[in-house]
């Protein structure tokens, strides 16, 4: 179920590459139970914890990330990529990286996190990985 959650805030309706023509915004609810407005078209996104960058992994959209947490190890490529701090998050050098999303977890990162991406202008959905099942 996440994953076909995390496939259609990237990808899109059916998790189709390619046919990003409008410029609106998708309306999703995230784990916090906030309303959070996802641009049409995800080119890059930045992920705050490990758990997070595996899913957009796993989902194919691996090649959309453009920073992550400096507590990523996986998969191979991630040593790659720009990182920064996550606990607590380096809003500086998160912006700077120009995530049209950035993706976190309720079981790693602050929610009150959010009021600063939003004050930002860079939306920011939290997923919530319980269990198992829900991956």
């Amino acid at each position: 179920m996440l994953l076909l959650v995390g496939c259609s805030i990237v990808y899109g309706a059916g998790c189709a590459r390619g046919d990003f023509t409008s410029t609106t915004a998708r309306t999703f609810t995230d784990a916090l139970d906030r309303l959070v407005a996802v641009p049409e078209s995800v080119e890059r996104v930045v992920t705050l914890a490990p758990s997070v960058t595996e899913i957009v992994a796993a989902a194919g959209a691996f090649d959309r990330i453009v920073g992550v947490s400096n507590a990523d190890n996986y998969p191979p490529g991630v040593a790659d990529l720009p990182d920064f701090s996550a606990l607590p998050v380096d809003f500086e050098t998160v912006a700077s990286l120009r995530p049209d999303l950035v993706l976190a977890t309720t079981e790693v990162n602050d929610p009150r996190d959010a009021a600063m991406f939003d004050g930002l202008d860079i939306p920011i959905y939290f997923l919530s990985i319980r269990s198992l099942a829900e991956v």
